[in-house]
């Protein structure tokens, strides 16, 4: 489906569109609907028009259906996460209802799920934007009913979109269905609205984790071909563990998608937000486990023992413990040490037999040398140079002697120290062991577990000394950055958040959850801003409706619709696309 540069003119007429509107291709086919890309002559940008199917044409109940959906979107565009309606009006020929909205490039969830081009991060943040859209239109009273990756949208930074109202009904209007007739798709469909019950905000949370089940595990929980079969199984069966079908994925997001499947609707996540979020932190707490466990290992293994010169001490050079038994000279057990507080005297020193056996031979060879040189001066000096030679002889004779008799007399033990007067005895208490401050892995596990267990105002105080303890080039540093960022949107203080994410956003490791995070934060900080909660002059909610520079055209042409907020100043730059997808404005 490549991009036609001309418009079809004969598309255009068969269609009945207005001259405003030229038909440049077909995109998709629906239900109840055709989707066409088209060019708005009059703004200059690329639009998508649904039009309702000829065989409805004539059908009251059906163009009331498809202009309800225009009513109920239009109320939501102001969100970031909703497709926005531009215009409404009826063809020319045979007067069939049409909406016009933003052109979408990216594709559907759906289409990303066929070409398996789903990462774990993109599914977190396609959750949480899904959610945080739904969750916005249920405080307006506005109900999906048929919440479905086909019905999620992307543009081409891959941000999703929530389309296809067109079976929503507004809270305060009646319900339209046939006799019998149950609105929605099988395969994402409550229980209660299976048994013919009205839809509900809790049953659109159901239809959402039946799609973040499929997106994390790459099928759907109930997969009966039937219709009827596939409601039964919503109905009577538990879903399956996801775990089990993708051992990747940890043990704990059973529990979360069991919640969000519930078969009564009290039991469920009581926001589609709070469910996004448990989804979030199950995965991000199995991403990190393997990091934080041997920060914990590095933390409890003891440091090496340092002595005051500053070089650590090898083991034989260790201080010895003063309770170690010692044997003194009489061969007794002393614990005087231990008692007086105080270090056991070193050991006398005593020479070896080895070293004690050379002496001797020393002796004998300097008193070689010495008749040696005698000889020599006997031969040139007459009388009294022999008389000299022989005395230094004898005398050398009689040093050698004296020495063999030193050798082997055994030696005797050093003379032992008199003993002290007895003095007044101080008992001095030792001094209590100084505690090493905790180290910046150890503040940073500490701090990861009191966000985990929802204790976000103490995780705050614990996450801020670890980034002034964690050397900036560490991945500890960056785990603490993302933490604190976290546990300050959580305690209710997006606009920290915000100025705490946008530095972690400057180091180059996982910056696409950093970019998710960092959107819940400009959106809590949007909410705070319109509910008077924030000063003047903070980032926008969300990153606004055409913000970064990104149109509402979808196609880059910058055109902003109604309501479209501005560009979020200092903004992470756009995550760039898995590749190219297919161009379809899902139905």
């Amino acid at each position: 489906m490549g991009n036609q540069s001309q418009p079809d003119a004969r598309v255009r007429k068969d269609l009945g569109l207005p001259d405003r509107y030229a038909a440049l291709r077909h995109i998709a086919n629906g239900g109840m609907a055709s989707v066409w890309c088209a060019r708005d002559h009059a703004l200059g940008r690329n639009v998508a028009i649904k039009l309702l199917a000829e065989r409805f044409a004539d059908d009251d109940d059906a163009n009331e259906r498809f202009l309800r959906e225009a009513r109920a979107a239009a109320r939501l565009s102001g969100h970031p996460n909703v497709v926005m309606i531009y215009d409404v009006g009826e063809t020319e020929l045979d007067g069939r209802a049409f909406i016009v909205m933003e052109f979408l490039a990216g594709g559907t969830v759906a289409d990303a799920l066929r070409v398996d081009s789903v990462r774990r991060v993109h599914a977190v943040k396609w959750l949480t934007e899904a959610a945080s859209a739904l969750d916005y239109a249920h405080s307006r009273g506005v109900l999906h009913r048929d919440i479905k990756p086909a019905n999620l949208l992307l543009d081409r930074d891959r941000t999703l979109h929530v389309a296809d109202f067109g079976i929503a009904r507004l809270g305060a209007e009646d319900t339209i269905t046939g006799s019998g007739q149950v609105l929605g798709t099988a395969s994402y469909l409550a229980p209660e609205r299976a048994l013919g019950h009205p839809a509900t905000a809790a049953s659109d949370r159901y239809s959402l984790a039946v799609a973040a089940f499929e997106l994390l595990v790459g099928q759907r929980p109930f997969t009966a071909q039937h219709f009827a079969a596939q409601a039964r199984q919503h109905i009577e069966q538990e879903p399956p563990a996801a775990s089990a079908i993708n051992r990747t994925l940890p043990p704990s997001i059973d529990r979360i998608l069991a919640r969000g499947m519930a078969k009564r609707p009290e039991e469920r996540w009581p926001t589609a937000r709070a469910f996004a979020q448990a989804i979030e932190s199950a995965l991000t707490e199995a991403a990190t486990r393997p990091h934080r466990a041997a920060v914990l290992a590095a933390a409890s293994r003891p440091r090496a023992q340092a002595n005051p010169t500053g070089r650590t001490l090898r083991p034989a050079e260790r201080t010895p413990n003063p309770t170690e038994r010692r044997r003194t000279r009489s061969g007794t057990t002393s614990r005087a040490a231990t008692r007086a507080g105080s270090q056991p005297a070193p050991a006398p020193y005593r020479r070896s037999a080895r070293h004690r056996a050379r002496i001797p031979a020393l002796v004998a060879l300097i008193a070689g040398v010495i008749a040696s040189i005698a000889i020599a001066a006997t031969s040139g000096g007459g009388g009294h140079a022999a008389q000299s030679a022989a005395s230094v002889q004898h005398q050398a004779s009689a040093a050698t002697h004296k020495t063999q008799a030193a050798a082997r007399k055994p030696a005797s033990a050093p003379k032992p120290k008199p003993k002290p007067k007895p003095t007044q005895t101080v008992t001095a208490t030792p001094a209590a062991a100084t505690t090493p401050p905790p180290t910046a892995d150890t503040l940073e596990a500490r701090g990861h577990q009191l966000m985990a267990d929802g204790n976000y105002s103490a995780a705050v105080a614990v996450l801020r000394q670890a980034v002034q303890a964690a050397d900036p080039g560490s991945l500890t540093y960056a785990y603490a950055l993302f933490d604190l960022g976290r546990s300050l949107r959580l305690s209710g203080d997006p606009q920290a958040a915000v100025t705490v994410l946008y530095q972690r956003l400057q180091i180059p490791n996982q910056t696409g959850a950093v970019r998710q995070e960092l959107q819940l934060a400009l959106e809590a900080l949007g909410q705070k801003v319109k509910s008077g909660g924030a000063g003047a002059g903070a980032p926008g909610q969300g990153q606004g409706q055409g913000g970064a520079g990104q149109g509402q055209g979808g196609a880059g042409q910058g055109q902003g619709g109604p309501g479209a907020g501005a560009p979020t100043p200092g903004g992470p730059p756009a995550t760039p696309g898995a590749g190219p997808q297919p161009s379809v404005q899902g139905d």
